[in-house]
């Protein structure tokens, strides 16, 4: 048994539990294996003779960070929307912050994640059956366990200025479109869509500590679960 990985960040908890648990991951990583080009995505010459010398299923953990890019920090003019599926879950205070339409920003959250639903795309017409796509993880609700293991790079992006992490309601939402827009794309496309591990959710839908890594990433205790997943999918 062997698996074939396309990527970001999020595959590290995969492959981190993969290595412990001796299971082989051939893993491309996205910005190397797929460019951008017209009329569309480009398999680099390695990635696709690796695909086309085998049957194995390619599965993926494209674009699953836009979310957190929207909305880990609190934005300099604060918004918030309705997410039709959880209309009640709403920011506290009546006041502060804009209420943005839904369709607004699911059509930003689209464009932005718009050449990894591409290369998606290329994979599934490439090679048609084959596609499985993991959803990202979910997010932690820990304010403070944010704020505290703020990546290096997101500091310095922040500077001197001072910042607030985003409400864990907001947070939770965009999460949800962004896996909601990744999930009508695989339809679409003909791509399975495999959801997060249930056991790695609390009650509210947020990752369980347990499978803290960082802000925006899992675990490989994480990994392991999605393991689980990959080798059922097969």
């Amino acid at each position: 048994m062997r698996f074939i990985l396309v990527g970001a960040s999020h595959s590290v908890a995969i492959l981190e539990a993969a290595e412990a648990s001796g299971i082989p991951v051939r893993f491309f990583h996205i910005k190397k294996a797929i460019s951008r080009s017209t009329p569309g995505p480009v398999l680099s010459p390695k990635l696709r003779s690796s695909l086309d010398n085998c049957s194995d299923t390619i599965f993926s953990s494209i674009g699953g960070n836009a979310h957190n890019n929207f909305g880990l920090i609190e934005h300099s003019k604060p918004f918030d929307f309705i997410h039709p599926d959880f209309p009640a879950l709403r920011r506290p205070g009546a006041s502060g912050f804009e209420w943005i339409p839904y369709s607004a920003i699911k059509d930003r959250m689209k464009k932005a994640v718009g050449l990894w639903l591409d290369s998606l795309r290329t994979l599934a017409e490439l090679y048609p059956g084959r596609v499985k796509h993991l959803e990202s993880p979910p997010q932690i609700e820990d304010e403070t366990f944010i704020r505290n293991h703020l990546h290096a790079r997101r500091l310095r992006y922040l500077g001197n200025k001072p910042y607030q992490i985003s409400d864990h309601h907001l947070r939770y939402k965009l999460w949800r479109l962004n896996s909601d827009i990744f999930a009508e794309s695989c339809r679409e496309c003909g791509i399975e869509f495999i959801p997060v591990p249930p056991e790695s959710m609390d009650g509210n839908g947020f990752l369980r500590p347990d499978f803290w890594s960082n802000p925006t990433h899992a675990n490989a205790a994480y990994g392991a679960l999605v393991i689980k997943q990959m080798v059922d999918a097969q």
